[in-house]
């Protein structure tokens, strides 16, 4: 996305900040099922509603994805149309464990055997991370104007006093140095 204006800034951020919200209400959205008698299924994918469970390569990810609208409505089989055409596509996963080729058990990082309570664990722990992000971005989202109106007039004269060392603003020093300074500064300031 190119940013022309401050709006364009404040959009970015903002649709960042929908796209978290979604992700939040689509792993809220996951039930956790049992056997009647309380104890999971052997099948790993039967213990969880509106979510599943995926092999990619030797990696196995919990995922959740569905058609979800700007106030986090999920779409649901039955539900209106409206809520079809205002929603966006949100996918989410996490990576549970990896396949351990010589003991052909499916182990976790830490080298137990994941079981649903784990699971469970890790999407509590997940949708944490998700809301952190989030109060974060929301953060930004209230900085972003100042900054903005703080830095463009800094960055206005920067350009304006580099366009009358360089004698002009269509030339190869002035548009090298410009590269120079908002491209590669960064890493020297550190």
């Amino acid at each position: 996305m190119k940013f022309r204006t401050v709006e364009d800034v404040k959009e970015s951020l903002a649709a960042k900040k929908r796209n978290y919200e979604k992700r939040i209400a689509l792993w809220k959205d996951v039930e956790f099922l049992t056997k009647k008698n309380g104890e999971p299924f052997q099948a790993l994918n039967k213990n969880f509603n509106n979510a599943e469970i995926e092999k990619q390569f030797s990696n196995y990810y919990i995922k959740v994805h569905g058609k979800v609208t700007n106030d986090c409505q999920i779409w649901k089989k039955g539900d209106s149309q409206d809520i079809w055409n205002k929603g966006e596509w949100i996918n989410d996963e996490i990576c549970l464990y990896q396949n351990n080729y010589m003991s052909k058990k499916y182990i976790p990082e830490n080298g137990d055997i994941l079981e649903v309570a784990a699971i469970k664990e890790m999407i509590k722990d997940h949708i944490e991370k998700l809301e952190t992000y989030l109060k974060e971005t929301n953060q930004q989202l209230e900085k972003v104007e100042n900054i903005l109106n703080k830095y463009i007039p800094l960055f206005s004269q920067l350009r304006n006093d580099l366009i009358e060392d360089c004698g002009a603003d269509n030339n190869t020093l002035f548009y090298n140095t410009m590269e120079f300074l908002t491209r590669n500064t960064l890493h020297y300031l550190g």
